[in-house]
C-alpha cells in the first residue's frame, strides 16, 4: 500500500495540451485540466492493476537495487546509442542507478528478425532461468507463442537490505542475535532466511531485487514505431518490472505503445513517471 500511496502523491496534477503556436510568438501556451483527488486515486489504482504483478511476492514489487549495465545487440552504433541514451535518461529520472565505465551487462536488448524463435532458443538454453515466479503459465505461453513486437523477462532474488542473498536453512542472526527475517512469504514453496542486524522494529529487513533482464525486439513487428518511443517502452518495462501481458492503456502508459495505432505515445506518460518515482522512492 506504500507504493500506491506514493504513486498517488506523485500522480500528475493535470493533463495538458499545447495550444496552437503563432509565427509571431515562439512561446508555448499550455491549457491544463486539473485532476481532482478522486480521479487521481482511480488513475493510480488502475496504473498499479494494469501494469504491475497482481500478487507481489511478500507484498513487495521488485526494483533494481544495483547499477544497471546495458547491452544492445542487433543494431548499428547510432541507433543503439539512441536506445541506450533514452534508457539511461529514464533510469536517472526514476532514481535507478546506471553503472559507470566498463561493466558486466545485466540488461540485454536484442533486435532480431524472429522474436519467437530467439525466445524459444533462450528457454531451451537456460531453462532454470525461467522459474515459475519469473515467467510461467500464460506469461510463458506469451513469451514463446504470441506475436509480440517486444517481449521481456527479469530475474529477481530475495535479499537483505545490504544486498546479501537469502538462503534456505536456519539463520545465524536468529540463533545469535534475534535479528533474522522469516521470508517464507517471499519465497516459493520453501521458507528462506537471511541475516539482518537491523535494530528497527518497522524495517522489513528484506527486499525483492531485479538482478537481470532480457528484452527481445521482433524487428518486423516493431517496424514503423519511432525508435525513441520504442526505447522508452523498453525502459519502462525493465525499470517497473511490468508484467509481459500487462493491460496498460496507450493514453496512460508507454507500455500501451503497440495498442495505440496512429495516436501512439512517443515517450513516458506522466503516469509512467509517477509510477517509477513511487517505486524507486519506496
Amino acid at each position: 500500500m506504500l507504493l500506491f500511496a506514493l504513486l498517488l502523491a506523485a500522480s500528475p496534477p493535470f493533463t495538458s495540451t499545447p495550444a496552437a503556436q503563432s509565427p509571431e510568438d515562439a512561446a508555448i501556451t499550455v491549457t491544463g485540466k486539473r485532476i481532482d483527488a478522486a480521479t487521481a486515486q482511480a488513475g493510480a489504482r488502475k496504473m498499479v492493476a494494469d501494469v504491475l504483478p497482481p500478487s507481489p511476492r511478500g507484498g513487495q514489487y521488485a526494483r533494481w537495487n544495483t547499477p544497471l549495465c546495458l547491452k544492445v545487440i542487433g543494431l548499428e552504433s547510432a541507433p543503439a546509442t539512441l536506445v541506450m541514451r533514452r534508457f539511461m535518461a529514464i533510469a536517472a529520472g526514476a532514481g535507478a542507478e546506471m553503472a559507470k565505465g566498463r561493466c558486466k551487462p545485466n540488461v540485454s536488448i536484442t533486435f532480431t528478425a524472429d522474436g519467437a524463435a530467439l525466445a524459444t532458443q533462450l528457454l531451451q538454453k537456460r531453462p532454470n532461468s525461467f522459474s515459475y515466479d519469473v515467467l510461467a503459465g500464460a506469461d510463458r505461453d506469451a513469451w514463446l507463442n504470441q506475436p509480440l513486437p517486444v517481449r521481456w523477462w527479469s530475474a529477481t532474488r530475495i535479499e537483505s537490505a545490504d544486498g546479501s542473498p537469502a538462503y534456505n536453512g536456519p539463520s545465524t542472526a536468529l540463533m545469535s542475535a534475534g535479528g533474522a527475517a522469516d521470508l517464507g512469504s517471499l519465497g516459493n514453496s520453501d521458507s528462506v532466511s537471511l541475516d539482518s542486524w537491523s535494530g528497527s522494529l518497522i524495517d522489513s529487513k528484506a527486499r525483492l531485487s531485479a538482478t537481470s533482464a532480457t528484452v527481445i525486439v521482433d524487428v518486423p513487428r516493431a517496424t514503423g514505431v519511432d525508435l525513441g518511443a520504442l526505447a522508452s517502452h523498453i525502459a519502462m518495462a525493465v525499470l517497473s518490472q511490468a508484467r509481459l501481458r500487462n493491460q496498460a492503456a496507450p493514453d496512460q502508459s508507454i507500455l500501451g505503445l503497440f495498442r495505440a495505432g496512429p495516436a501512439a505515445p512517443t515517450d513516458l506518460t506522466p503516469w509512467d513517471r509517477a509510477l517509477l518515482t513511487a517505486l524507486y522512492t519506496t
